[in-house]
């Protein structure tokens, strides 16, 4: 049996749609600070390629855009069984999400724990830049993920 890696960290989104491509921005930022707590992997709008990574990982953490009715700039770590139990799911111009690619790997028998460390987007429409407000939680929101990381890899030693 192959072995399965510990974690991924995915960022989902179109970089060209404003905050619906935060998800990529925030693993840009990753790159750039040298992150080495998992792999990191730009999913983008990939959807249902997305599902050999839930055999591949044992754990993985999606970072995405939450459509919810809060501030823009909120920040929620939720585990994806809780997110799709809720229907709290990360939205983007994506045509098959990762809630649908998570759903098929599951009845497809993977194992893989996953989570989703999401933003409330201030203006995902349209084409350009990331909010001026997303791009100054981009700290918090990396604390967010590394703690997670942190969490996840302490676990699962």
């Amino acid at each position: 049996m192959k072995k399965r890696n510990k974690l991924a960290i995915v960022g989902i989104g179109n970089e060209l749609c404003k905050d619906d491509g935060f998800g990529i921005f925030a693993l840009k930022k990753l790159e750039e600070i040298k992150f080495d707590l998992g792999t990191l992997i730009e999913g983008g709008t990939s959807g249902l390629s997305l599902i050999p990574l839930f055999f591949e990982y044992e754990n993985i953490i999606f970072l995405d855009i939450l459509r919810l009715d809060d501030l823009p700039g909120t920040i929620y770590t939720i585990p994806f069984d809780e997110a799709v139990f809720k229907r709290i799911i990360p939205v983007s111009f994506h045509d098959i999400g990762i809630e649908d690619a998570y759903i098929k790997a599951k009845f497809l028998g993977s194992k893989a724990k996953c989570y989703v460390v999401g933003i409330v987007p201030e203006d995902f429409t349209g084409i350009g830049e990331i909010s001026e407000t997303l791009k100054s939680r981009m700290d918090i929101y990396l604390d967010e993920v590394m703690k997670l990381s942190n969490k996840i890899l302490s676990v699962n030693i």
